[in-house]
C-alpha cells in the first residue's frame, strides 16, 4: 500500500511540475550559476495580472520538459532588487526569463505581462531562448 501511494505521488509530480520558489538570497547560486537551463517567472502576490497569469503558467510547466522553473517573487526588498537588475520591471510584470546561457546576468524575456499569450506561445519563446542547448546525462538542458 506505501509503495502505491508513493507512486502515486511520484506520478502526480510528474504530471504537474512544481515551480521552486527562489530564495532572493540564493538566486545566483540557484539560476545564475547553475549548469542547467532555468525559467524563470517574476511576479507579485499583489499584482492582478499576475494571478491571471498563473494558470497559463502552470500550464507552460507541463508542457515544456528538462529544465528547472522557478518563481521570484518582488513583495519583499531583496526580491525587488535582483527583478530590478534582471531589468524584469522595466519590461512588465509578470515577467517570464529563461537562462540558457552561461555566466548570463540577465535572461532572455520571452514574456513581459503586456496582453494575453498562450502556452504555445511561451513554450516557443522557451525553446527558441534555449536552441543550442544540449541535454545531460541527468535529462536535464545545459546551458550553453
Amino acid at each position: 500500500m506505501t509503495c502505491l501511494l508513493l507512486l502515486l505521488v511520484a506520478l502526480l509530480a510528474l504530471w504537474h511540475p512544481v515551480a521552486a520558489e527562489l530564495a532572493p538570497s540564493a538566486f545566483e547560486t540557484q539560476v545564475l550559476t547553475s549548469e542547467r537551463v532555468w525559467v524563470v517567472k517574476i511576479y507579485s502576490a499583489m499584482c492582478g495580472s499576475c494571478q491571471e497569469f498563473a494558470p497559463t503558467w502552470d500550464k507552460l510547466k507541463g508542457s515544456v520538459d528538462s529544465v528547472e522553473f522557478g518563481e521570484l517573487s518582488i513583495d519583499h526588498p531583496e526580491g525587488m532588487k535582483i527583478a530590478e537588475a534582471l531589468g524584469a520591471l522595466n519590461d512588465g510584470i509578470p515577467n517570464v526569463m529563461v537562462f540558457a546561457k552561461a555566466g548570463q546576468r540577465r535572461g532572455e524575456t520571452v514574456y513581459n505581462g503586456e496582453g494575453a499569450t498562450t502556452v504555445q506561445r511561451l513554450a516557443k519563446g522557451v525553446k527558441r531562448a534555449m536552441k543550442g542547448a544540449a541535454k545531460a546525462d541527468d535529462g536535464f538542458f545545459r546551458k550553453l
